[in-house]
Parts: C-alpha cells; structure tokens; sequence
C-alpha cells in the first residue's frame, strides 16, 4: 500500500467488533473488509454533507453494443410502474 495514498485512522475496538460482525452476518451487502464498510460509510457522509461534488449525471440514452445482431438502448426517461 502506497503510504501517500493512504492514511490511518484509530476507532474504539467495540465499534470495530460490531461492524466486523456486521460484516459477517450480511455477506449480501457485498462488504468484503472493514475497509469496505469503513469507505462506504465516509463516503456516505461526506455525500450527506456535501463535502464531495455532485454525482456525474447519467446520460438520458445510453447504447450497448450487445452482438453483431443487434444492440441495447437504455432510456433513463421511462419509468417502472
């Protein structure tokens, strides 16, 4: 790990046990470390606050190339319902 890119930061081992648990028990959450959760959670907050910039927009139409017979539109227009 390069040590420029990364840095440390101490939490109370009570905390640490429940979210390694946490980790544990719900493996379809998809977090894989504590530094997962630890990540996602900041970076949660930090949307919260606004401390990071807005979301990139997605484009209204999106193509996928799916095979040599035929392709895939996404329109983010319609709605489910």
């Amino acid at each position: 790990m390069p040590m420029d890119k990364y840095r440390g930061v101490s939490l109370q081992r009570e905390l640490i046990n429940l979210i390694e648990e946490y980790i544990k028990t719900h493996p379809e959450m998809g977090y894989k470390s504590l530094a997962d959760f630890v990540t996602d959670a900041v970076r949660e907050k930090c949307s919260e606050l606004k401390i990071l910039g807005a979301a990139p927009e997605l484009p209204q139409l999106e193509h996928f190339n799916v095979s040599e017979q035929g392709v895939r539109i996404l329109d983010r227009t319609i709605t489910n319902g």
